[in-house]
Parts: C-alpha cells; sequence; structure tokens
C-alpha cells in the first residue's frame, strides 16, 4: 500500500517531461522520482485522472468551482481498463483513493473548517456503499488486495473493512501497512512497530529509530521493514528479530518503501546544491542481497542564502516571499482571518492563500528543519511545516500547504536554508495553483496535525517583505444609501442611525485589496470613535475594533466558527460572497472589542451603551488601515433616544476628570505620528515615557506637574538624541503620583 500513488505519475508529466511509460501487460514497472519516492508507471494517464496501484481501475474528471479547501469535481467517469463502467455530473468529495479491486474512497472536505473528513465508499459499479467521519485525519490508504481503507488520527488508526462494513480501531501511529491477506497491520509509532493480527497485537518490535519515514509488513516474506532518515532495518514478525539493516550516509536519505513478492524496495534521495536525484535499491528478501537502480533527477535553482533585513524592533522576523521574485509582492487570494461562510456556518481563515502558476517552485523563507510532512485528505492536500530549531518542546515554524507529493523535496528531520526548494504547488483550478501559508506552533520534534498542540501565531503578511501595498482600504456603504448599519446588541434587530437606543453594534463595509490582486480582502485594523456634534468635542474614545492579528492555541479547529461573529456580522441580508466572486464583502463588527488588540469570545457580548449619554446629536468616525499603513476614514450623524436629559456641561474640557486615565493612543498603528492623550484630577506631577518590549526607554514624552484635566502629547517615532526607531510595538507608561497606567501602540514604517 503507498498513500500517495494515485496521482504521483500523473503530475510528474508536468514537471519531468522526459519519462519513459514502461509497462507489460498487467506488471508495473517501479521508478524513483527525483525526491526518492517510488512511484509506479501505468500508462498514460493526464493531471485529472486517478488510477489504481495496478493500473486495472481510474477516473477522470475536470475541477469546477473551487474554495481554498474544496474542488469541485465534475463530469466523473470511471473505467476498468478501457471500459467506462459509470459517470457522475459531480463527484462527492474533493480527492479520491481507488483500490486494486474497484473501491472508491471520495475524501469529502466540507467540514474542513472543524477539521473532520467525511469518507463516502463506492463500489466500482458506483453503487454508494457508506460514509465514516473522522477528525484531524492525516493518514489514508487502501490495502494491497484493495478490500481495506485505513484512516490514521491523533487518538486511533482505523481500519475499514469495505465488504463487510466493519471498523476496527488500532493504536495511533505515523504510518502504517496492512499485510497481502489483509489479516496484519503494522503501525510505526515514535519508536517501535507494533504488529496485530485483526485487532489483537502479537508483535511489538522496538526499532531504535528517532522517526519512522514509512513501514511495509508483508506475512509471505515474514518481513516488517521501517525506514528512518539514513537507516532501513527489517525484522521478523514471527518473532520481533532484526533480520538485517542497511544504511546510507553523506548526501543520501531513505524516502520510501514499497514490497512486490520477496523483492523489498527502497526509495532514495541524494540531494546536492542543484540536483535531487532518486534512485531504488531492491532487497531479495530470500537471500538478503540488493541492487541499486538509477532513477530520475531534477535540477533545482539554487540562490544565494539572503535574508532581508530584520526591520528593528519588530516582533516579527523579516523573511522573504516564498516565490520567485523573493523580494516583490505576490498575489493574495484570501488574507488572515478573513471571514468565511455559507448558510450554515461562518468561520476564519487561518493563514494567507497566494495564487500562484500550477507547478510553481516553492522555496524556504527562513533556515531550519522540517517538523512534519503530510495530507489531510489526498493528493491534493500535501504539506510541509519547518521551524527555526529543533526542539522537543513548543517551537514556531511555517507552513507550506497544497504541494505535489512527488516533488516535495524534503522530509522530517531534514534541514533547509532560505531560498532552498521545497516542492511544487498543485493544479487547484484549471489554470492556477495556490499555497496556503501560516505561522504555526506545535510541540515535540515531530509535527502532527490536530494534536491539540497545532496552533496559529500571527498573520504572516507582517513579515513578508517587501509588503509594497500601496492602495488603502475603502469604507463603502453597507447597502445603498446606507453608510453604517446598527443593531440592538448581538441581535439581528435593526435601528435607524437617527434613533439609537440601549446598547449598540455597529457594522461598518470595507474593501480592501493587496497589491494588483483582483480578489477583496478585508480591512487589517479599524478603528472608531463617536463626537458630539455641538463642538467636535470627544463622547467616546478612539477605540480599536480589531486587528486581523490574533493569536490562536487550536489550528483549523470549530474554534474559529465561534470567534467569526466576534470580528464580522452575518445574517440573511449580509451575507459572504461565494469564494471565486472577485468582489467579496465583509461586514465589520466595531463593537465586539474592549479596545485592546487581543480576542477572546466574551468580546462579543460587548456593544456600545448609548444610554450612559444624553440623547442628543453625535457623530460617528470610522477609520480603517491596511497592513501597510494606509488608510481610510468616513462619518455619519447619528442621534440616541433613550429619554435621558443632559444636566452637565458638554464640553469635555471643561468638565473635572474624576479619575486618572490614560487613553489608547490615535491613530495606532500609526507612521509618521501619534497622539497619546491622559487625563488627572488634580495637580499632578506627571512622567509620560515611551519603552520598547526589552525594557529600554525611548522617549520621555512629558514630565513635571500638570493641572487638572486633559492632556495632549504628540509623538513622531524619534528618541530623546532625535533619531527615528524602527516599526514595532512600544509600551508608553504614565505616572502620576504613586498612580501607574500602561498601554501598547505599534508603529509601522
Amino acid at each position: 500500500m503507498r498513500h500517495s500513488y494515485i496521482t504521483i505519475c500523473s503530475l510528474l508529466f508536468l514537471i519531468l517531461p522526459k519519462i519513459v511509460i514502461c509497462q507489460t501487460n498487467s506488471s508495473v514497472e517501479f521508478k524513483a522520482a527525483a525526491n526518492g519516492s517510488i512511484l509506479k508507471f501505468r500508462g498514460s494517464l493526464n493531471v485529472q485522472d486517478y488510477s489504481s496501484d495496478n493500473s486495472v481501475f481510474r477516473c477522470s474528471f475536470k475541477t469546477g468551482n473551487v474554495t481554498d479547501e474544496i474542488r469541485e469535481l465534475n463530469n466523473f467517469r470511471f473505467y476498468e481498463n478501457k471500459d467506462l463502467l459509470f459517470t457522475m455530473d459531480r463527484a462527492p468529495g474533493s480527492d479520491m483513493y481507488i483500490s486494486n479491486t474497484g473501491y472508491i474512497a471520495f475524501v469529502d472536505m466540507e467540514e474542513h473548517y472543524i477539521n473532520r473528513v467525511t469518507i463516502h465508499f463506492y463500489s466500482r459499479k458506483g453503487e454508494y456503499l457508506f460514509s465514516e467521519k473522522f477528525r484531524g485525519a492525516f493518514l489514508f490508504g487502501f490495502s494491497s488486495k484493495g478490500n481495506k481503507f485505513g484512516v490514521g488520527d491523533t487518538k486511533n488508526l482505523t481500519l475499514i473493512d469495505i465488504p463487510e462494513r466493519e471498523t476496527t480501531r488500532l493504536e495511533k501511529g505515523f504510518h502504517f501497512d496492512i499485510s497481502e491477506d489483509e489479516k496484519f497491520t503494522a503501525v510505526a509509532g515514535e519508536d517501535k512497530i507494533t504488529v496485530y493480527r485483526f485487532d489483537v497485537p502479537v508483535v511489538e518490535i522496538p526499532t531504535g529509530l528517532k522517526h519512522h519515514r514509512d513501514v511495509r509488513i508483508s506475512v509471505e516474506n515474514d518481513a516488517a521493514a521501517v525506514i528512518g532518515r539514513n537507516n532501513l532495518k527489517v525484522f521478523s514478525i514471527m518473532n520481533g528479530r532484526l533480520r538485517f539493516e542497511d544504511h546510507v550516509g553523506r548526501n543520501n536519505t531513505f524516502r520510501d518503501l514499497e514490497i512486490n513478492g520477496n523483492e523489498l524496495i527502497a526509495g532514495i534521495q541524494n540531494r546536492i546544491p542543484g540536483l535531487t536525484k532518486g534512485s531504488l535499491r531492491k532487497y531479495n528478501l530470500s537471500e538478503n542481497g540488493y541492487v541499486d537502480v538509477e532513477g530520475l533527477s531534477k535540477r533545482i535553482k539554487t540562490f544565494e542564502k539572503k535574508l532581508p533585513i530584520r526591520k528593528a524592533n519588530s516582533l516579527y522576523p523579516t523573511i522573504p516571499w516564498p516565490f520567485e521574485p523573493f523580494d516583490e509582492l505576490h498575489t493574495v487570494w484570501n488574507y488572515y482571518e478573513q471571514h468565511m461562510g455559507a448558510s450554515t456556518y461562518n468561520y476564519l481563515h487561518q493563514g494567507l492563500d497566494l495564487i500562484v502558476p500550477q507547478n510553481e517552485p516553492t522555496y524556504a523563507v527562513q533556515d531550519g528543519i522540517v517538523k512534519c510532512v503530510l495530507t489531510l485528505g489526498g493528493a491534493a492536500y500535501w504539506r510541509l511545516a519547518t521551524a527555526e530549531t529543533q526542539e522537543s518542546g513548543e517551537s514556531e515554524g511555517w507552513l507550506y500547504a497544497h504541494l505535489v507529493e512527488s516533488t516535495i523535496a524534503v522530509d522530517v528531520g531534514d534541514t533547509v536554508n532560505v531560498h532552498d526548494y521545497l516542492g511544487d504547488i498543485i493544479r487547484w483550478a484549471d489554470d492556477w495553483g495556490h499555497i496556503h501559508f501560516a505561522r504555526i506552533k506545535d510541540t515535540g520534534t515531530v509535527w502532527q496535525y490536530n494534536d491539540d498542540e497545532w496552533g496559529i501565531v500571527y498573520n504572516p503578511l507582517l513579515a513578508l517583505d517587501p509588503n509594497t501595498d500601496y492602495l488603502p482600504p475603502e469604507i463603502k456603504d453597507v447597502k445603498a444609501g446606507t453608510k453604517f448599519k446598527f443593531y440592538r446588541n448581538s441581535s439581528d434587530t435593526e435601528l435607524d442611525a437617527d434613533s439609537l437606543y440601549g446598547d449598540i453594534d455597529i457594522v461598518a463595509k470595507v474593501e480592501d485589496y493587496i497589491g494588483d490582486a483582483e480578489w477583496t480582502i478585508p480591512a487589517h485594523s479599524i478603528y472608531y470613535k463617536v463626537e458630539r456634534t455641538t463642538d467636535n468635542s470627544e463622547l467616546h474614545p478612539r477605540t480599536l475594533a480589531h486587528v486581523l492579528n490574533h493569536e490562536y492555541d487550536f489550528y483549523a479547529s470549530g474554534n474559529y466558527v465561534d470567534y467569526a461573529p466576534v470580528l464580522f456580522k452575518a445574517n440573511s441580508k449580509l451575507r459572504s460572497s461565494y469564494w471565486m466572486e472577485q468582489q467579496r464583502d465583509y461586514y465589520h463588527v466595531l463593537t465586539n472589542s474592549d479596545g485592546d488588540s487581543l480576542i477572546n469570545l466574551s468580546e462579543r457580548n460587548l456593544a456600545f451603551k448609548t444610554e450612559d449619554h444624553p440623547d442628543g446629536d453625535y457623530r460617528l468616525i470610522v477609520e480603517a488601515y491596511d497592513a501597510y499603513g494606509n488608510s481610510d476614514a468616513d462619518s455619519l450623524e447619528i442621534k440616541f433616544r433613550n429619554g435621558i436629559v443632559s444636566n452637565v456641561d458638554d464640553d469635555l474640557e471643561n468638565q473635572v476628570p474624576e479619575e486618572f486615565i490614560l487613553r489608547q493612543n490615535y491613530p495606532n498603528p500609526f507612521n509618521s505620528g501619534t497622539v497619546i492623550e491622559f487625563t488627572v484630577p488634580s495637580v499632578s506631577n506627571v512622567v509620560l515615557k515611551v519603552y520598547d518590549l526589552l525594557g529600554r526607554e525611548v522617549k520621555t514624552i512629558a514630565s513635571g506637574s500638570f493641572q487638572k484635566g486633559v492632556h495632549r502629547f504628540s509623538w513622531n517615532g524619534t528618541n530623546d538624541m532625535g533619531i527615528s526607531v524602527g516599526s514595532g510595538v512600544y509600551i508608553y507608561r504614565l505616572k502620576a503620583g504613586k498612580r501607574i497606567q500602561i498601554r501598547k501602540m505599534v508603529m509601522i514604517k
């Protein structure tokens, strides 16, 4: 069983056009791909064809509408040899596996937003059999006999007997294989192989390998074989003893395994600068000898190792773009925390989707070590992640998703340098591909998907350099003739702008574009404030509504469904647009925020309390920013009607403040300058200073004795010596007597 055979040979035609196809009768010839994976050549298939390992069954389809993780497979046609067995207008999934007996396992990604994949099983005649759901699955594949299908997640390995419609759950592992007679299963765990007979463990074999890259089992040959990065070991199933082992060194690594009759075939990759080359080592399991067979090779571009200069005081590493040219902005399709939705659910996108040509080479954005290589549901969902260092505890790294598996040039444990080739981008739509790029975190020397440790850290656009986006976002009418919308808190009850009462939610529609991309994205950050129209004095201070740069503990989970309504409004009148529409609508909820850059679910209950203020005329002012600092602003005259009459002077400057307050600076984030405002209730000795995140003093803004009242100061981003400081997060600290308040601000240059 090989989990990735279904499209490897077809996709390879695009990157290695000089392949010679060899097939004799029903036999299949093995080859080594340039990355060391073992290929089975079955005939001339195009990039939209999938086939069984024995080349008897195959299908064809056309790609229809797509989202970030879902594809329509239309005009589906299924063949046995040259005979058409059945057709479907649309297949029930976005990917599939085909067994050697003609069973089809369609991979349905409709619920990917909650980490759930559904496998629909069909017969060779197109009859629906049954379905099974899994959460966080990352291992898939049929047995070589073709009657059993395995699905691995972080809790179990589930074996599905299709004719009997029975499931068996075994211990989880990184890889698995099912024997020729389908009675035995080998599961490769952290440092051992466990062999089961049906659901009963019969032998547990310590391997001495830190991480297993693949495992194979053969009852006929009494062999359980496993590979690590540089080692191959073959054990007896009967007693667990080591039968023989092999080692490769220097620039060679083991990448793949297959058993064919009494022959064990190992795929080996030789990787040197500018070239990756595959070969096969064929071991005779009866005689313990082997022969080497040269495979395919691929020349890879090499580049001078050159990272962009890190931005001064930035929270984020400065990284190049993962495609050539590395120093140019690329097309952004879907944005970080972008609102996604349908009639039944809404959630937040967890990274950047970048549109690139299909089969576009992808390159590492930082030095590091490969932490995972896995698929979430078939050939279209292969991905890898790298971290800067190898840690057994928690660490952070970069995720590159939707790669052609036969081109992935690295495996777990390999080291990479910036601009090293990683693999090619798959064909997603008819004429383009896309990569899902994210900054993630996890725990362990090997990262597993959805083990409640995989989280997302920050918006990658804040690290990618350059971000040459000079187009400001635009605040649009929510509906024609309606600049903003107002609702009773956490409801769909609309209120008129000239008759606002109680606790209200304020909704603004903002459009943004990155570079010359044609896809609408949401605003990076939004602020709002309320003024008195009588004298333009402040009623509600400038408040951060949100910034699309939040950290989450769980990646690609239902967590994002719960958070979506904190940031965005969605109802029968305010709907998110379809994925492939270039013009898409995002309705930002401004009032579900306590004013900081963090997000929590309780903020969904927050609102603007009109009852805290007298009835009268006010002005709502909204500002929208992109990640580069470009901005737009708009305003609307509004009226509060709660039956509350004012008995106090509305002039803020003439009021005697009753408390010590340090307000959020505005604008924030800022570029050339910002304003810091504070109030003191009595004459006070005041010191207002700016610090960097290491606690080093940057600037003294104000110092001395201040009268009671409101005081405002500007900071232009220079230190006490008048020298400009860099982009990043800064702390400003107000001390008045024994009272101290601290806030954060962000400067973007």
